[in-house]
């Protein structure tokens, strides 16, 4: 009895996943179709380096924290403005003002912290490294990381689009024709996002020691994934 009932849970088991294959591989129209993702790349050097600063100031009076923080921000701009940096390629964000209080003591008095950051745009990137070093000289205190970009990427990612599509016929060709079936016309196609939105960027940088030079990327790749759903003749 046991036994039977085993072999009845498999053969259960099996009609069910037969019953799954057959409706991935049907249109709703009864027409037989195969999905499959293509994959597309194209690489490219950077040519901008993108790049947050930011100046803390705390005092316990709330005046002398902006007039310091003022004063390094304008600081700062003064260095971008040097390296002939465009007023378009940079700009102030996320001014913030808060009251700190030492923790478990109302009777001591709590200080302001005054907070500033710089958005910065930068092409001469072979100069990033020196740039940094003088906007920390000029008062930035804080620094939240830099990222080598393509400025235009549009061209690349219809590039890798096309070899994206291309990618997933030869693959659906190669597939359907190992069980002796050929492709026919494409149904859908749907390009697939990343978490941010976009395509997706490849690359590594690092920064030499005891130098204030940095390794750009010698590359950036832009990776774009097709699906496409197509006919099985």
């Amino acid at each position: 009895m046991k036994r039977t009932i085993t072999i009845l849970m498999i053969l259960a088991a099996v009609f069910f996943a037969a019953q799954a294959v057959s409706a991935e591989g049907q249109h709703e129209d009864g027409q037989r179709i195969i999905t499959v993702t293509g994959t597309g790349k194209v690489s490219a050097a950077p040519d901008v380096v993108r790049l947050n600063l930011g100046v803390q100031s705390v005092n316990s009076d709330l005046n002398s924290a902006i007039e310091d923080n003022n004063t390094r921000i304008a600081d700062i701009i003064s260095v971008i403005e040097e390296y002939g940096i465009p007023s378009a390629d940079f700009r102030t964000s996320n001014f913030s003002v808060y009251y700190q209080q030492p923790y478990g003591d109302s009777n001591t008095a709590g200080t302001y912290n005054v907070n500033n950051s710089i958005f910065v745009e930068m092409k001469d990137i072979d100069r990033i490294g020196n740039f940094i070093e003088d906007a920390l000289g000029a008062g930035a205190n804080q620094f939240y990381g830099l990222d080598y970009a393509i400025s235009d990427p549009e061209p690349l990612m219809k590039k890798a689009r096309e070899l994206a599509v291309k990618n997933a016929i030869e693959l659906a060709d190669e597939t359907a024709g190992y069980a002796d079936l050929a492709i026919g016309k494409i149904i859908s196609m749907e390009e697939m996002q990343n978490y941010a939105g976009g395509p997706v960027y490849v690359a590594e940088m690092s920064m030499a020691r005891g130098s204030n030079s940095i390794a750009a990327p010698t590359e950036k790749t832009i990776q774009v994934q097709i699906t496409i759903k197509i006919e099985l003749k």
